[in-house]
Parts: C-alpha cells; structure tokens; sequence
C-alpha cells in the first residue's frame, strides 16, 4: 500500500468541473468510487441538480456517468480550448433519487472507467 493520488474530483457547487482518474488506476473502480463519493458530498451541501461537460469522443465517461443516472441536455461547440472539440453537457435532475444507486453500485466492474 502506497499513499499516492489516483484520482481526483473538484466541483464548484453542483457543478463538476474536473474529473480524473490516473491511468495506471483506472479499471478498478476507483473512478466509480470517487464519483459516487461526490455525489453523496454535493447532496450532503444541499445540490440537487448536478451538470458536468464530457469530450463527445470519451465514451467511457459517458458510459459512467450515465450510470449514474445522468443524461445529455446539451452541447458545447468547440468547447475544449486543445483541439475545439465539442463537448456534451450532462445533468443529473433529482440528486436524492441516486442514493439507493449509490448503495448498489458495483465498483469492481469498471468497464467504464478508460478515461
């Protein structure tokens, strides 16, 4: 066991504005792990409408995120400042209906976590 950053989460609110997960950690269920954590932190702050922005070409975070529950409610144009990829707008609508997904979550099949 070493202590190292494998991952990490910022949000701004209800707002996520970064997600990652290291390489070498990913397909483990660290990724499904912290994000679920977060949720639970942003409703414990009182969110209920969380949003986020994904790469339209990083299916696997797509992937995980609608496990979640989240859905497209949008694009943005040219929105990555690297190469102006567009990116999908996410939002999960009603926070408090997650918790019983949150329980059930399966962190050891993490198929979804290349990204």
């Amino acid at each position: 066991y070493t202590r190292k950053i494998v991952g990490s989460v910022c949000f701004v609110y209800e707002r996520v504005a970064n997600f990652a997960v290291s390489p070498n950690y990913r397909n483990q269920g660290v990724g499904k792990y912290l994000f679920a954590e977060s949720l639970v932190y942003i409703r414990k702050l009182g969110g209920n409408h969380v949003s986020l922005e994904v790469r339209m070409s990083n299916i696997p975070a797509q992937h995980l995120y609608r496990q979640f529950g989240f859905r497209i409610v949008g694009v943005r144009e040219k929105y990555y400042m690297d190469n102006r990829e567009d990116a999908y707008v996410f939002q999960l609508s009603n926070l408090g209906k997650v918790d019983l997904c949150i329980d059930h979550v399966d962190y050891t099949n993490s198929e979804s976590e290349a990204f």
